[in-house]
């Protein structure tokens, strides 16, 4: 008894662990042109994002997508400089069920 109930609360918790990483990154699957991840660059996006997210949208079992853009950059101040990276949204598409980080936007 004990080992099904703490199979079954590791199984939750893990799956919980799973959809919260998704929902504050970029989710569960992501679509990036060819080469894109070995190579980042800009020369390297995607084009009629529209028609690719109609698309999408329509697949059997897919529950909600969304278009965002994602980067790195450098953070300058007079000090010092650090590298670090960004994913740009567009509020109208994003909600709490598929971006944890919607929370905290005022």
């Amino acid at each position: 008894m004990l080992a099904v109930t703490f199979t079954g609360s590791g199984d939750y918790t893990y799956t919980n662990m799973i959809d919260m990483g998704a929902s504050m990154g970029m989710g569960h699957v992501t679509v990036e042109p060819v080469g894109y991840h070995l190579k980042p660059t800009l020369d390297k996006r995607l084009s009629e994002t529209a028609k690719l997210h109609k698309k999408i949208v329509s697949l059997e079992g897919v529950a909600n997508a969304t278009v965002r853009i994602t980067g790195q950059a450098m953070f300058a101040s007079a000090r010092k400089s650090v590298g670090g990276a960004f994913i740009a949204i567009d509020p109208a598409f994003e909600t709490e069920a598929n971006n944890l980080l919607m929370r905290s936007i005022v």
